[in-house]
């Protein structure tokens, strides 16, 4: 079972997945005794994530980040985990330093958890299915298919909270390709600044609400989306 739920998540991009899931993931990585089918999954996903880290922007988007993190004790980060933070530290006033030693400092009273593996202790997050629909009923139960009415088109219902959450996107999405470097943000990097400057505003909002909004932007002529990036279109 710990196979199918890590096999899932670890083809997530940090954004997608929780922090407590993403650590859980990292010390996974740092067990000797992992399973040996998410070796090579458990290694690309940890590749990815320092680069996901890497990417993203300084200031506001950096803190948001680290004060995610900042609530887990030193039991829960592992090393692999410090030595990003650690590493980010060191690369000037974007990644506010002064901050981002003091998290390192009050991880440093505790010693990293060792993954534990079993039931009792795998805190991954299961991924539940719907079950199929049920096809078994009997000829003579179906209805034949010239006989069967055209369905009839449901409307979705757009509240405002949804309006507005849909403009808070759009605005921020504008606001962060804008101040983007030339080449325009990668995706991942994207969607975890939307995410962490959301918590406390849409705290229900999910990565498939900010895909829909570059979506439509892209549509409208007003961002482009290239190759997993997403840039103002005056910058392409």
């Amino acid at each position: 079972m710990l196979e199918v739920q890590s096999q899932d998540l670890l083809r997530r991009p940090l954004a997608q997945i929780e922090p407590a899931n993403a650590l859980d993931l990292v010390a996974l990585h740092e067990l000797p005794e992992a399973p040996r089918t998410l070796k090579s999954a458990l290694v690309a996903f940890v590749q990815r994530v320092s680069g996901e880290i890497a990417d993203i922007p300084g200031g506001r988007p950096w803190l948001d980040f680290l004060e995610e993190f900042a609530a887990f004790g030193g039991g829960q980060v592992p090393e692999t985990f410090r030595g990003w933070i650690a590493r980010e530290s060191e690369r000037g006033t974007e990644r506010a330093p002064e901050r981002t030693h003091a998290v390192l400092t009050s991880w440093s009273a505790d010693e990293p958890i060792p993954f534990a593996l079993g039931a009792a202790h795998t805190k991954v997050v299961t991924v539940h299915h719907p079950p199929p629909a049920n096809s078994s009923s009997s000829p003579r139960e179906r209805v034949p298919r010239a006989e069967r009415a055209a369905p009839t088109p449901r409307l979705k219902a757009v509240s405002s909270a949804d309006t507005e959450r849909r403009q808070w996107i759009t605005d921020l999405v504008l606001e962060r390709v804008a101040e983007a470097p030339e080449a325009g943000l990668s995706e991942p990097v994207l969607l975890a600044g939307v995410k962490y400057r959301a918590k406390e505003l849409f705290p229900t909002m999910v990565p498939a609400d900010v895909l829909s909004v570059l979506r439509e932007l892209k549509t409208a002529g007003r961002i482009r989306g290239s190759a997993g990036r997403w840039a103002s279109i005056r910058r392409w």
